[in-house]
């Protein structure tokens, strides 16, 4: 329409770039309604004119932006097209390889200064070359109607200045420093001490925690040495810590060591740390995550003494004493048992808490008078086990019958005179560890029998002493057939709500002349007899009968049972209690049975795979006398248990602070850790009760809530009316 305005319409239609250079306003304009009023003015200047009529009003919509920035009614492009073509300005638009030669020139340039001169020097070339880049276009389109397209070179500039910039400011630096920040935020939430090492070995970063195991301020710590924090036990075990493998280190192996630290008290403590190192821009780098674990490794060694010593006095237990009589054998050693006389006597007689000093206290001379050189043990209540050489051991038990016939055992709780006893054998008379054990044990029982003053040493004839025990046997079976066995019921409670949750079935022997006889006096005969599945085959049947009983009449209560080493061993345990539960409906989650560490170390009568039967049936499994034996630990972790009972031996003397607290704590948070829930015996005041229930024990049992009692007086006085406990 332009060309066509100019009179030079171009029949192949080629299109060109209208010169927005012209001055808009240099374009005359007047108003059609002049035209039609024929206001002379107006037709005079009209008069030989091309004429473009067009509205121009800002509502009609014909407006356009154009490149110069301006906004323009589509009447002035017209106008503007056809000047351009009168005037020769119809722009024509340069070769693009003009405009790539401007950015390859604008590389060269960049090429030669990037390594020349500063960032901002080359910033202020690029900003020079894009302005005269901008100049030397608008000039080439005044002078020719050409219109060079600098895009291309502006971009370059551009590109080049902000890669100058970033170069200038480091943006690795930036990244670095950031993720510095994060890391010292993270650092700073942790609980374990975290130290940052350089190459030297001089603390560079160290969180509140690791300042807080060492006793430093923040400020303190930083350049300090870190072998400087550290105590070794000699000049061999010194840190050092240029003596790490820095591969492993690198590799993320990780190297954790333990080491003894120095607080700024001077205080040492047992302190793990796991290393690790990384390259930086500056070198090497280490990092060191630190921990406090002399409480752990405290408890850990609780831990390892509860499974090889006896919690009482200190001294190795059983199991410690089997497995050094095990190495003894290797070379010529007697065993020489000492056991105090009537102990279970005086265990009625004066109470349980001045037997347990006595037994300190025992142990404790015992140890005196046969020396460190020989191995001494706590075997029983009332028994004691020595290793010596054949030779020493008559001395040795002279020794120990005269020094204990002179002067009274002193303990915490008074002065008490006491008997020992002494047999004694030589591992020459055995063929195995728990053999010659055995015959010791058969020479203190003859001396025992005789109340013999000086040691006893074991002869073949001592095993005709099994016939007393044989003469035992029979009157227990008589009392089987007889019905002279009673259970007996001791309530356990919810130590929250103080309510009867359970009861643990306890065997009485009812003797026709001598009254009720203790099972400590009969059940040892019968669980070494064949006596042993008979009578624990009435204890299931029996409880399983009043357990049924107590359901039917409204009260579902647990019954607790106590298992017996014979019933893994016939392999028909499991069998039983189908057959019990059916004859007798009795709810399977009612029916506790309770075993021993003596049942489950029993591994050729494979207790795991009978346990996980009974439970899978639903019967719960509690582990009895949790603590006293070697073992306690693993056990829980192997077989399916649902309860733990902590020995009354930890609960008796419970007070806030003392070791067997710690104990306790400890043992109950295991035990939900595990999922098991945990009951405690030997509960004997409102104390302990209380107590107990604050550290989150589940259940109870002792003297405090209900001795053990006969099936009628339990129900009449613990399930008549729902009864609770009354503290």
């Amino acid at each position: 329409m332009g060309a066509l305005m100019a009179g030079r319409q171009d029949e192949n239609g080629r299109a060109y770039r209208i010169d927005y250079g012209i001055v808009p306003s240099t374009v005359p304009r007047v108003s059609f309604i002049d035209v039609l009023q024929g206001v002379p003015s107006t037709l005079g200047a009209l008069r030989g004119k091309k004429v473009i009529v067009a509205g121009t009003a800002a509502e009609l919509g014909d407006r356009l932006n154009v490149p110069n920035g301006v906004i323009l009614p589509g009447s002035f492009v017209l106008a503007l097209a056809a000047e351009s073509v009168l005037q020769d300005r119809a722009l024509m638009a340069a070769s693009d390889a003009v405009s790539f030669a401007l950015v390859l020139g604008v590389m060269l340039l960049m090429a030669v200064l990037w390594q020349r001169s500063r960032a901002s020097r080359r910033i202020a070339a690029l900003a020079v070359l894009g302005l005269a880049t901008e100049a030397g276009a608008i000039a080439l389109q005044a002078t020719f109607p050409i219109a060079l397209d600098t895009s291309l070179v502006l971009c370059a500039c551009l590109a080049y200045a902000l890669a100058a910039t970033l170069d200038e400011i480091d943006l690795r630096g930036i990244l670095r420093l950031v993720a510095e920040k994060r890391f010292q935020r993270l650092t700073l939430s942790l609980s374990d001490g975290m130290v940052c090492l350089d190459g030297g070995g001089r603390i560079t970063f160290w969180n509140p925690a690791a300042s807080s195991i060492f006793g430093y301020a923040e400020k303190d710590g930083i350049g300090r040495r870190f072998d400087l924090l550290l105590q070794p036990t000699s000049p061999a075990d010194r840190f050092d810590l240029m003596a790490i493998p820095l591969d492993d280190l690198r590799q993320g192996k990780g190297y954790v060591v333990e080491l003894k630290g120095r607080r700024q008290s001077g205080d040492v403590f047992d302190l793990e740390c796991s290393l690790s190192a990384w390259d930086t821009p500056g070198g090497i780098q280490y990092g060191a995550i630190l921990r406090d674990i002399s409480l752990r490794k405290q408890q850990r060694e609780r831990i390892r003494f509860l499974a090889e010593c006896d919690v009482l006095t200190g001294l190795p237990n059983r199991n410690t004493l089997l497995s050094r009589l095990a190495e003894a054998m290797a070379e010529p050693a007697t065993l020489v048992l000492v056991g105090v006389n009537q102990f279970g006597q005086i265990n009625h007689l004066r109470g349980a808490s001045f037997a347990d000093a006595l037994i300190v206290a025992i142990g404790r001379r015992l140890t005196a008078l046969v020396g460190p050189a020989d191995f001494t043990a706590r075997l029983s209540d009332g028994e004691f086990a020595i290793i010596v050489a054949p030779e020493r051991a008559d001395l040795i038990g002279a020794r120990i019958i005269e020094d204990f016939k002179k002067a009274a055992v002193a303990t915490d709780k008074g002065h008490y005179r006491i008997s020992v006893s002494i047999g004694a054998a030589e591992c020459a008379t055995a063929r195995d560890s728990d053999e010659w054990l055995g015959n010791a044990q058969f020479a203190l029982t003859a001396a025992r029998a005789a109340s013999k003053t000086e040691p006893v040493p074991f002869t073949l004839p001592m095993r005709q002493a099994i016939e007393v025990r044989e003469a035992l046997e029979i009157e227990l079976r008589q009392a089987l057939r007889r019905g002279e066995f009673e259970l007996f019921y001791q309530p356990q409670i919810d130590l929250r709500s103080a309510r009867v949750i359970g009861a643990e079935a306890l065997i009485r022997w009812r003797h026709p002349e001598r009254g009720y006889v203790s099972p400590g006096e009969f059940m040892p005969v019968v669980n070494t007899t064949s006596l042993a599945e008979e009578v624990s085959a009435w204890v299931m049947e029996t409880a399983f009968l009043q357990t049924a009983k107590w359901f039917r009449a409204g009260h579902p209560i647990r019954v607790g049972i106590n298992l017996s080493q014979c019933q893994f061993g016939t392999g028909d345990l499991v069998s039983q209690v189908d057959r019990l539960l059916a004859r007798h409906e009795v709810p399977p989650h009612l029916i506790e049975l309770e075993v021993t560490e003596d049942i489950i170390l029993d591994n050729a009568n494979n207790p795991t795979l009978t346990l996980s039967e009974l439970r899978s049936r639903s019967i719960k499994l509690a582990f009895d006398d949790f603590g006293t034996g070697y073992g306690s630990l693993t056990y829980l972790k192997k077989f399916p248990l649902d309860t733990i009972k902590i020995d009354q031996t930890f609960v008796r003397n419970l007070s806030p602070g003392s070791d067997d607290a710690a104990i306790v704590r400890t043992t109950i948070d295991l035990g939900h850790a595990l999922g098991l829930s945990v009951i405690a015996e030997g509960i004997e005041d409102e104390a302990a009760w209380h107590f107990l229930r604050d550290l989150g024990c589940d259940e109870g049992q002792g003297y405090f809530f209900g001795r053990p009692i006969p099936s009628e007086t339990f129900e009449a006085t613990f399930l008549a009316s729902g009864t609770e406990h009354a503290a």
